[in-house]
């Protein structure tokens, strides 16, 4: 089932890395989008971090999966590659939360008016878990404060790692 969730893992990110390619390729060779779709630049937060929280998970649990067919080696590399890959992946969601922030900035001068893509803006709590895992994975107060700046609460925390978690990370 690890190998099928790594497939799975593939077929849904790599095809949303594929249109991130042609929406930072539109950036480039374009202006910024309108007003009406400022907002749009939020929706791509969330396949971004959603993925380097698969990562992490399928890393996490490859150990004891591939332990039950002497492969632990394997389980251990597909950890910590899971941990590189997702810390790529968080660190191209902050670059791109950053042009969000700044072209939702541009356009608000001008009235921003509202779209339904404003709900684009709930993609930002899809790094929430992520960076709560962070947290879980080496122990650094880090990601479970940059969980809570950033709209996450202590139930995102909590869901990654239980009590045990919220009590390590959380003085309340």
């Amino acid at each position: 089932i690890l190998v099928v969730s790594y497939v799975l893992w593939g077929i849904s990110v790599l095809p949303a890395f594929e249109i991130l390619t042609i929406l930072m390729l539109r950036l480039a060779l374009h202006q910024l989008p309108s007003k009406e779709l400022a907002i749009t630049s939020w929706l791509a937060l969330g396949p971004i971090a959603t993925g380097a929280l698969a990562l992490l998970v399928l890393g996490a649990q490859a150990p004891q999966v591939l332990a039950t067919v002497d492969m632990q080696s394997l389980g251990m590399f597909c950890q910590q590659a899971g941990i590189m890959a997702s810390m790529l992946l968080l660190g191209f969601a902050v670059w791109w939360l950053g042009i969000a922030v700044l072209t939702t900035l541009k356009h608000a001068k001008t009235d921003l008016p509202f779209n339904l893509v404003w709900w684009g803006d709930l993609s930002i709590r899809r790094i929430n878990p992520c960076s709560a895992e962070f947290g879980s994975t080496d122990s650094c107060q880090f990601y479970s404060v940059y969980c809570l700046c950033f709209g996450g609460d202590t139930g995102d925390v909590m869901a990654v790692g239980g009590e045990q978690n919220s009590a390590r990370f959380l003085p309340w």
